[in-house]
Formats: structure tokens, C-alpha cells, sequence
């Protein structure tokens, strides 16, 4: 399994994202473009594993320790992956 961290997005912000999306797929030309639903920030990608289970428990301690707390999130300007 892949797995990775990510910031899951309200529908609100999502179909504000999309609308993005739609737009530069109109103008790309070529590329590949997540549906609507699968629509997320990544934060960091941790790789494929069979170790879920372990991999679930060990970041649920790392986000207990760190005290994490809600936060708001201001977005601008494009990126991609290399």
C-alpha cells in the first residue's frame, strides 16, 4: 500500500480546488488530473508498505506528542511533483 500524509479537503475548498483543476486541464494540453473526490494537500509520502497497522500506530504517537492543534490554511500559486 502507498501511503502518504495529507490535509483532506471540506467539499467547499475541494470544489473550489476543482474548479482550478478544470480550468488548467482546459490549457494543458497533456497531463493527468485527480477526480474531484480524491482531491487532498500531501504533505509527505512515506512509500509502500505491508506494515500498516505499525505505520498507523507510530504516527498517532507522533501526532499525540506533538499536541497538534487546528490550523488555518491560506493557499496560492501552483506546484507540481518532479
Amino acid at each position: 500500500m502507498r501511503l502518504f500524509t495529507a490535509i483532506l479537503l471540506d467539499e467547499r475548498n475541494k470544489a473550489s480546488m476543482y474548479d482550478t483543476v478544470l480550468r488548467l486541464k482546459e490549457n494543458a494540453g497533456k497531463g493527468s488530473f485527480t477526480a474531484k473526490e480524491n482531491l487532498h494537500l500531501t504533505l509527505n509520502f512515506i512509500g509502500e508498505t505491508k506494515r500498516l497497522e505499525e505505520v498507523k500506530h507510530a504516527m498517532q504517537r507522533a501526532v499525540r506528542k506533538a499536541g497538534a492543534k487546528s490550523f488555518c490554511l491560506t493557499l496560492q500559486g501552483f506546484g507540481k511533483f518532479n
